[in-house]
């Protein structure tokens, strides 16, 4: 196979700004991305599970056994470990891992994955997805504010519930503070899985307007609203500071800390990757721990929702146009659709603080299926605040409550179960 390599923009915007009154990289992350059954894959790691009872050593002498290197192994804490600091120590077996990050150079990637596949001792083997930023360019001649609040009866919900201690992981590029005028009110540390530091800061600007989306400062006679705006936001950080993707190793680990450190609610703003069976694993980890995770269906328009919102638990979530309060919802023109989709929300000419490629910090409007995804993580952080963490009967609310043209509780292609309504979820949880 002729390797074929992609350099990823993961940004294209159209910037619109408005004045309101009032550690250490692994080396594998700076590798060629290939394509990999129509997918973007790093071009020299895959995702390998392996028999549970087997050590470490024995993992990493099966690896080295067919010419390959174990690059890291990551736990359910997710932490990504290199193999020098858990092989000298007695007691581990793969059944302790979420997955083994196996590093393979010189070999195309379907034969690495054919190669490893049928190992002995290997149980899933998967190449490490590449997703991109879900943002699709606006260039809007007029602002209507926050009309997309309204749109899903925020203002009314803020009757019920705040977000009060909810906390929020937002899987993203990062989250800035410097010269930011309106932060959210609770932000904690969170973590860089790109780069292994504890300074997830945001370069691009994308994870910092999700971030306000759901948890903006409110009612403080500054800028523009947050949904849950009690919230508690915590970044993590799986993009590189300029053009890249973000891996499935870095998501999934970042998926896990969120677990293991007391979010409730996942945000994954990306897509673009093909199915991953330790992916899965992670979000159904998450979900069977009352975690409630949500991502992006996609911006390319197509009948086919796009990974990791298309996971069975985790909450795919489309865009739909700015409509007229009570009016029904049309899906944008670019949002993804088809069998997987759950939820849509708001997702064009959405406003909020951030900055753009000039670091010039402002309120900008963005538009797609990534905005959309906030608006609906939002609200579940409204609820769990409201009833306590309850990840399938918050999901059921969700889609039961949604507003949908087809009726109650109807299931469409294009709307899933419908607009989310944030007052209505809140009077049924």
């Amino acid at each position: 196979m002729k390797r074929l390599t992609i350099w990823i923009f993961v940004l294209a915007v159209v910037f619109v700004s408005f004045t309101i009154a009032s550690a250490q990289t692994f080396s594998f992350k700076t590798d060629p991305v290939v394509q990999y059954e129509g997918y973007m894959a790093s071009s020299s790691t895959a995702l390998v599970s392996f028999e549970p009872n087997m050590t470490l050593p024995q993992v990493a002498k099966r690896v080295a056994a067919v010419g390959f290197n174990v690059e890291s192994f990551s736990t359910i804490e997710g932490i990504a470990y290199k193999p020098e600091e858990l092989l000298p120590l007695k007691g581990f077996k793969a059944r302790d891992l979420t997955y083994t990050l196996v590093k393979f150079n010189d070999i195309d990637i379907e034969d690495a994955i054919q190669i490893l596949r049928t190992m002995p001792g290997v149980t899933e083997a998967y190449p490490n997805y590449v997703h991109e930023i879900l943002m699709t360019p606006n260039d809007p001649g007029w602002t209507v504010y926050q009309g997309d609040f309204r749109q899903i009866y925020v203002d009314k919900a803020w009757d019920i519930s705040n977000g009060q201690n909810a906390v929020v992981a937002v899987i993203d590029t990062g989250f800035r503070k410097t010269g930011m005028q309106d932060l959210p009110e609770y932000i904690l540390p969170g973590y860089d899985f790109y780069y292994n530091d504890t300074n997830p800061n945001d370069f691009i600007g994308h994870g910092t307007h999700v971030s306000n989306t759901i948890a903006e400062r409110t009612n403080n006679s500054k800028g523009v609203a947050g949904i849950a705006y009690k919230a508690k936001i915590m970044p993590l950080k799986v993009f590189p500071d300029y053009n890249g993707g973000a891996y499935d190793s870095d998501i999934i680990d970042a998926i896990n800390y969120a677990v293991s450190n007391g979010a409730k609610v996942i945000n994954m703003s990306l897509g673009g990757g093909g199915y991953s069976g330790q992916t899965n694993t992670a979000i159904n980890n998450a979900f069977n721990n009352e975690v409630l995770p949500f991502a992006a269906s996609g911006n390319s328009g197509a009948g086919t929702v796009e990974y990791p919102a298309a996971y069975a638990n985790c909450v795919a979530v489309g865009s739909v146009k700015r409509h007229n309060v009570g009016a029904n919802p049309v899906r944008s023109s670019f949002s993804n659709y088809g069998t997987a989709l759950d939820l849509v929300a708001p997702g064009e000419n959405i406003l909020q603080e951030t900055f753009n490629s000039s670091f010039t910090v402002g309120y900008y409007l963005f538009s797609g299926t990534s905005m959309a995804t906030p608006h609906a993580a939002a609200v579940a952080a409204l609820l769990v605040a409201h009833g306590g963490a309850d990840a399938s009967r918050i999901r059921d609310v969700m889609y039961a409550t949604a507003h949908n043209p087809a009726g109650a509780g109807k299931w469409t292609n294009t709307l899933g179960w419908g607009e989310v309504d944030a007052y209505k979820a809140l009077q049924n949880y």
